[in-house]
């Protein structure tokens, strides 16, 4: 259901220019992320959630919100992670200590 939803808002032009691509842009970028998850198992962790007993649908948006976020690497340890080309010796989706620092002086 997400993957018709996400086709429909990639296929909007006006979607398009407020992000300031092409609309052709856009539905290849929906595309990459539709593949991106199949390939990450993105349905399978959805099922998963859904035969739970209490499961709800803002626990599923929250699936869906993360691997949108961290493109699936939030479950996977961070030396798994791919490695920056441009920040030698990090990987990519690495969590940032600034924004934990803020997040916790929250709670």
């Amino acid at each position: 259901m997400w993957i018709n939803h996400l086709r429909q808002w990639a296929h909007c032009r006006d979607n398009a220019q407020r992000l300031g691509l092409e609309p052709q842009m856009l539905n290849a970028v929906a595309e990459i992320l539709i593949t991106a998850s199949y390939r990450l198992g993105l349905p399978q962790q959805l099922q998963k959630t859904m035969q739970r007993e209490e499961v709800s649908g803002a626990q599923l948006h929250a699936i869906i919100g993360n691997f949108i976020a961290w493109l699936g690497y939030a479950n996977i340890e961070e030396a798994q992670r791919p490695a920056s080309r441009v920040q030698k010796r990090r990987s990519h989706f690495r969590r940032n200590a600034a924004f934990d620092n803020v997040t916790s002086n929250k709670a």
